[in-house]
């Protein structure tokens, strides 16, 4: 199982009101992140007269090996069962490409949150399962289906996968490929037969988009003990919103992820302490936009789950530090925000 990782202990908290984190750059520029939640309800009325639709695709350009990260989330709100799947087109006339490494934590559910929480442990405590491509091998000018899901009605996949796309006849050519995910009305469909551009988007904020990263870093939160409590917002869609849009693949197409799901986001609180005495700093997460899940690691420790909080008075305690006279300390955060939870979520420092 992919997400054993425990859940810490909700605690009540003071509603602090939160101060948005400064700013945010782009972070593990190695890996690709494709992002599909939209359409994120599937009705019969997309589809149309098609039997097969993409959901969202991604291509770049120049490259021999692609690193990608995937985060599916879609459900079924036909009146009968769907397929759901990934597949990658190979557009070159003599290059075979494979698709390597491929890890995965989903599952096929009617508990949303749980599942989203499932994902971010996963992704934040490396556990994703290691599995078998359907199609390893995608010869020149073929598609190969990568995993599919069949949905019944009012049921959900959602997926955190990476995987790595390698051209295994020229070390040398640049692949050319596309990557979609795809959906068909019936479960008896082929998806490799299918190669269209995306449906349009059935929701107005609901995310979808290709970017050239896969990470966010925020910048330092300093907290001087003994000031009164900090809350610091972050994933708040203002002053750390790096997946936009403009500038996603097929940006046109594209809806911002300000929620910033399947996404590792790390900041550093520097705690620094000015008084003649040790002082004890706690930190906690706690949810700003609504009911709140994900995983957290602090430093170098274990990774844990952050169950679902209640707006403004429920948080979870993640760290303790007792900083020395004069003493200046970072704590390292990493934070996945689940699917199906809300955003901003913040973290507030308090002095014991």
């Amino acid at each position: 199982m992919a997400c054993t990782q425990p859940n810490l202990p909700i605690e009540i908290i003071p509603n602090v009101s939160p101060v948005n984190i400064s700013g945010a750059t782009i972070a593990e520029t190695t890996r690709r992140f494709l992002f599909s939640d939209n359409p994120e309800s599937i009705f019969s009325a997309d589809f149309g007269s098609n039997k097969i639709i993409t959901l969202w695709h991604d291509t770049v350009t120049g490259r021999n090996t692609v690193s990608y990260r995937a985060y599916l989330w879609h459900l079924n709100k036909t009146a009968n069962s769907i397929k759901v799947g990934m597949t990658i087109g190979n557009g070159s006339a003599a290059d075979t490409y494979r698709v390597e490494n491929l890890r995965m934590q989903a599952d096929i559910t009617t508990n949303f949150a749980a599942q989203g929480i499932c994902c971010a442990k996963a992704l934040i405590g490396n556990t994703m399962d290691i599995v078998t491509p359907v199609d390893a091998s995608i010869l020149p000018g073929r598609v190969a289906l990568v995993r599919e899901w069949t949905l019944s009605p009012d049921r959900l996949i959602g997926a955190v996968m990476e995987f790595d796309l390698v051209n295994t006849t020229s070390s040398t050519n640049a692949l050319i490929y596309r990557v979609r995910t795809v959906a068909s009305s019936n479960t008896t469909e082929n998806l490799r037969l299918h190669q269209g551009a995306p449906v349009s988007p059935n929701h107005p904020s609901h995310p979808r988009g290709s970017w050239s990263f896969a990470g966010i870093q925020g910048n330092t939160v300093t907290y001087n003990l003994g000031s009164g409590d900090l809350n610091t917002s972050i994933s708040n869609s203002s002053t750390d919103n790096v997946f936009t849009a403009a500038n996603s693949f097929d940006s046109a197409n594209a809806i911002s992820l300000t929620g910033q799901w399947g996404a590792r986001y790390y900041v550093t609180v520097n705690l620094r302490n000015t008084s003649s005495t040790t002082r004890r700093n706690s930190i906690y997460l706690n949810g700003r936009g609504g009911i709140y899940g994900g995983a957290v690691r602090v430093d170098s420790g274990a990774t844990n789950g952050v169950p679902i909080l209640q707006p403004f008075t429920q948080g979870v305690l993640i760290a303790t530090r007792d900083v020395p006279v004069n003493g200046n300390i970072n704590v390292n955060l990493i934070i996945s925000n689940a699917g199906s939870t809300n955003t901003p979520v913040a973290i507030l420092c308090r002095t014991q």
